[in-house]
């Protein structure tokens, strides 16, 4: 599934939507009754989709196993704190960060914890 959000960033709606499939998948009956791997949920998304992804594992309360940020913008490029995100606050989850060497925006060599 995929959001089409203009704030991705803060998380909301991957987690909303994440959390909406692990109920459908935990019903009795209905398309994706027993279908659905609701344990091991993951999450992906590209520049301010990669801070939402990352967001959402972080207020999952641990629904979002995983997470592939493609191309996390750089923090200068946040437009407000809850669009940032700061991967030294994780406290579960695994991260497969994927970024690009000529893309200006997405800075290859990120200083961690840049506010």
């Amino acid at each position: 599934m995929a959001t089409e959000d203009v704030d991705t960033g803060t998380g909301r709606t991957v987690l909303d939507a994440a959390n909406h499939m692990v109920a459908l998948g935990k019903q009795a009956a209905g398309a994706y009754a027993g279908q659905l791997d609701v344990g091991n949920v993951g999450a992906a998304g590209h520049s301010q989709g990669a801070t939402g992804a990352i967001n959402a594992m972080k207020n999952s309360g641990g629904v979002i196993k995983t997470v592939i940020p493609i191309e996390l913008p750089a923090q200068i490029w946040c437009s407000s704190s809850a669009n940032c995100v700061d991967t030294a606050t994780l406290v579960t989850g695994s991260i497969f960060f994927v970024d690009g060497s000529a893309d200006f925006i997405s800075p290859p060599l990120q200083p961690p914890r840049t506010p």
